[in-house]
């Protein structure tokens, strides 16, 4: 049996030039499969002669399919409770079949574990929590989650990469972005994304109305985003003026959204994937955080980058926010008044 003090030794140069076929697990969701796309790069960047394959769910297959640096994409949907287990033997099968080398667990799960102790993967490589690895590295909380997980590099090689994250699309969602807002050339182009997974990480709708009804006495445009569950929010939200607001919420492919978030002048946003996409893309965002903090990892990251909080000693009532206040008074959201976000926007985008 491996030494337990070897998990926290990287590997020799010997060790490393026999991983050709390299497995990375990512089973969690959009902005976390996001903020893998570094620890991508940089694998592929040391390692330019091997095969990366990726697994993830299929909420995330299509930000990975376009990325260059992946041989293939395997999917295994572990959500759906009528089709886990099958999905799960499927995904077995795959993995024991194309023989990898070395698998990194991006996620510390046990099922994560599962799928790469069973189909025999030899080297595994995950942080120091997780069950059945053979490398560990120390998670480090309060760490940007971008570059917790390009730690895992640091079992190959203590080079510093480059940890932006990035994510890829085709000709045809380009055009689609452009059709949406060449004509707007010479304006100002906002992008907010009032929707959010959880009600808690969602800044109120009538406060949204007030900061866009204040926007609209400047020579702006106003882009609604998000997914289809959204569609009704943006279409309220619309309804304030015919003219200067768009909206396309539940309307585009997820890789649509990056492409047009690639055209904003400013993306304004809870703490979700359109966030994660926009620092992407690279479109300065401002965040509006209520439950959650920057503590846990996941905010946006570059130089103009703007996060709205109310300090609160309630704060953070959970990693992911819940669907109601678990103290009925959201103060998180309410507090933060409307005139806050909107002054924050004006100096952004400097319009007076």
């Amino acid at each position: 049996m491996r030494s337990t003090s070897n998990k926290y030794k990287p590997y020799s140069e010997e060790e490393i030039n026999k991983f050709k076929k390299i497995l990375v697990i990512q089973t969690a969701f959009i902005g976390d499969a996001i903020l893998t796309s570094s620890f991508i790069r940089a694998l592929k960047e040391y390692m330019p002669d091997s095969s990366i394959d990726i697994l993830v769910i299929p909420e995330t297959e299509n930000i990975f399919k376009k990325n260059r640096r992946l041989n293939r994409v395997i999917v295994f949907d572990k959500r759906r409770l009528s089709k886990r287990i099958g999905s799960f033997l499927k995904a077995l099968l795959v993995i024991k079949r194309e023989k990898y080398d070395l698998a990194f667990s991006v996620q510390s799960s046990f099922t994560s574990s599962m799928l790469m102790l069973i189909p025999g993967i030899k080297e595994r490589v995950g942080f120091h929590f997780q069950k059945f690895i053979t490398r560990s590295i120390i998670h480090i909380r309060g760490l940007h989650m971008r570059l917790r997980i390009l730690r895992l590099m640091e079992v190959l090689s203590n080079k510093k990469f480059d940890d932006r994250t990035e994510i890829f699309w085709n000709y045809e969602e380009e055009e689609k972005a452009l059709s949406l807002t060449s004509k707007f050339y010479g304006r100002k182009i906002i992008g907010i994304a009032p929707g959010s997974a959880m009600n808690t990480k969602q800044y109120p709708e009538k406060y949204y109305g007030e900061v866009i009804s204040k926007l609209l006495r400047y020579n702006v445009v106003i882009f609604l985003l998000g997914g289809s569950n959204d569609s009704v929010i943006g279409k309220r939200l619309s309804a304030i003026s015919n003219e200067q607001i768009i909206n396309v919420a539940g309307e585009l492919t997820l890789l649509e959204s990056a492409a047009l978030i690639n055209k904003l002048d400013l993306l304004v946003s809870s703490d979700s994937a359109p966030m994660h996409i926009a620092n992407a893309v690279g479109t300065d965002v401002i965040a509006i955080f209520g439950p959650t903090v920057k503590e846990l990892g996941f905010f946006p990251y570059r130089k103009k980058d703007k996060i709205l909080e109310v300090e609160l000693e309630c704060r953070p009532c959970g990693k992911h926010g819940h669907k109601e206040c678990p103290l009925k008074h959201f103060r998180c959201m309410l507090d933060l008044k409307p005139e806050v976000v909107f002054d924050e926007i004006k100096k952004s985008l400097r319009i007076d």
